[in-house]
């Protein structure tokens, strides 16, 4: 299939790497050539097979096997357009990142508690009928608008945060495949020689990895200044370390 693929359909092969209920003969055979050849599985992790028997339970037989691909850059999911007994899956490839919008939430640590109070107190009707069956589901529906909206208003958009990758050398980069390969082959193994080989790797990168943290934080540091020339750094690495934690209430 070449240096990079994407490969989809129903394997028939049931494993928990990727999502199945059980794991069957056929899964591990199919891991184990996955893990052997450095490929990735793709998938919902929901359900792709409904069988129409109620005796037997649905589970996840449909996924894609892929080289290449950075997941990064993928998404997918599940349609429920057709009749059909498994449930197509649709791959989105795109040519950047693609980013995750997180669940929306009622409250945040930005959520300002005392305004949330004021405006609950002077939305919130009590002097509501509660005689019928309309009469009460209007009032619930009335009363969960009223928090939703309060909470929302109350809780700005968080600030967008930098995403702070260390750009490592190459020559870091090798030990960590390295190390990754070695574990690659201990798990399929469960030999010991594996696992000794792979622990010092381990050892090998931690103390790397150490002297090449340490360098860098000695280096961050002694280029901070309290001029201008820096753009007040100092002053701003250490603004944070000095400022009051507001407490967020359960």
């Amino acid at each position: 299939l070449g240096p990079r693929f994407l490969a989809g359909g129903d394997y028939n092969a049931e494993h928990t790497m990727w999502g199945s209920r059980l794991c069957n003969p056929r899964g591990r055979n199919l891991l184990q050539t996955i893990n052997n050849n450095n490929f990735q599985c793709l998938s919902t992790g929901e359900p792709t097979y409904w069988p129409t028997d109620p005796q037997k339970v649905p589970d996840l037989l449909d996924f894609f096997v892929t080289k290449g691909v950075s997941q990064t850059y993928t998404k997918i999911e599940s349609s429920l357009d057709l009749s059909s007994d498994h449930s197509p899956l649709i791959v989105t490839i795109s040519s950047s990142p693609i980013i995750v919008e997180p669940p929306p939430r009622l409250s945040s640590k930005f959520t300002n508690w005392n305004l949330f109070r004021k405006t609950v107190n002077e939305c919130l009707t009590l002097k509501v009928p509660l005689k019928t069956e309309e009469d009460i589901e209007e009032a619930v529906e009335l009363f969960n608008n009223t928090i939703q909206t309060c909470a929302w208003q109350a809780s700005p958009n968080p600030p967008m945060e930098a995403v702070n990758q260390i750009n490592y050398p190459l020559h870091i980069k090798k030990k960590i495949a390295e190390k990754r390969r070695l574990r690659r082959i201990w798990q399929n193994s469960r030999n010991r020689q594996d696992k000794t080989n792979f622990n010092r790797a381990a050892q090998d990168l931690k103390r790397i990895l150490f002297r090449f943290n340490n360098d860098r934080f000695n280096t961050f540091t002694s280029n901070l200044s309290p001029s201008e020339d820096t753009n007040y750094s100092l002053w701003k690495i250490t603004k944070p370390l000095v400022q009051p934690r507001v407490p967020v209430p359960p």
